[in-house]
């Protein structure tokens, strides 16, 4: 795997306390299907989505690994842009837990947090938020979720439903950080024996390491916290990004 820098200054972290590395794997190899282009380079404000994400996680002063997994093209891309750190590449799988693995065999430090290249308006206090959790050892895994506003309804078949209380389900968001021992042998117990509906990180996590053997929680998300699928999103992305001062 390819290594390459570029140097520059990082911002003081909230809690002086928390003095441990940390990685970050910013899976960015979609092909953007719904969106109808590539959307990791799709601009908001003249600066590509991928380029926003990164750039978060580069003002943290515990993050001292940032792992970008993606193609060579869009590699050679990222290179160009006056990004002031040292990124790492992996390139990208078939599915996006391969991708994610590949991510995870780069990992320098004992916590890792995964987060979407698509999530370009992550908040430092939210990544802070989850990276507390670990740090304090109060989990060895978690994520952010957010309560859902729509009724949620359980299709059963043949025209039946199960209304599913709200205040019961979470929409879950990234980051999601983790013990990197603990998600890396998930990942390696879920390759030899693959499970379905395998939908993010932490679902390998809990559906193939014991409670006995690694604690889940989540944080509170934020609404802004969005993931850009559609173009509309992009409008949404902008006025966020206006009402912040960003743009």
């Amino acid at each position: 795997m390819l290594c390459q820098s570029k140097t520059g200054e990082k911002t003081q972290p909230r809690g002086e306390k928390l003095k441990k590395r940390v990685s970050i794997i910013i899976p960015a190899g979609g092909k953007g299907t719904r969106f109808g282009e590539d959307k990791q380079l799709f601009q908001i404000g003249g600066k590509p989505i991928v380029q926003r994400t990164i750039e978060v996680f580069t003002g943290l002063e515990l993050v001292d690994q940032i792992i970008v997994v993606t193609n060579d093209e869009r590699r050679e891309q990222i290179l160009s842009w006056d990004i002031n750190f040292d990124l790492t590449f992996a390139l990208d799988g078939k599915e996006r837990y391969n991708s994610v693995y590949n991510g995870l065999k780069e990992v320098k430090y004992e916590i890792v947090g995964i987060h979407d290249g698509a999530r370009c308006l992550i908040t430092s206090e939210l990544i802070m938020d989850c990276l507390d959790v670990i740090l304090e050892k109060k989990a060895d895994a978690v994520f952010l979720g957010i309560k859902p506003v729509d009724t949620i309804r359980l299709y059963i078949g043949e025209n039946e439903y199960i209304e599913l209380p709200r205040s019961d389900l979470l929409a879950v968001q990234t980051p999601q950080v983790f013990r990197t021992a603990l998600i890396l042998n998930a990942f390696e117990r879920f390759f030899k024996d693959p499970k379905k509906d395998v939908t993010d990180d932490i679902n390998i996590f809990r559906n193939y390491i014991p409670i006995t053997e690694g604690r889940t929680i989540h944080v509170e998300g934020d609404i802004s916290n969005i993931k850009v699928t559609h173009p509309r999103d992009i409008v949404i992305a902008e006025e966020i990004l206006r009402q912040r001062g960003e743009l």
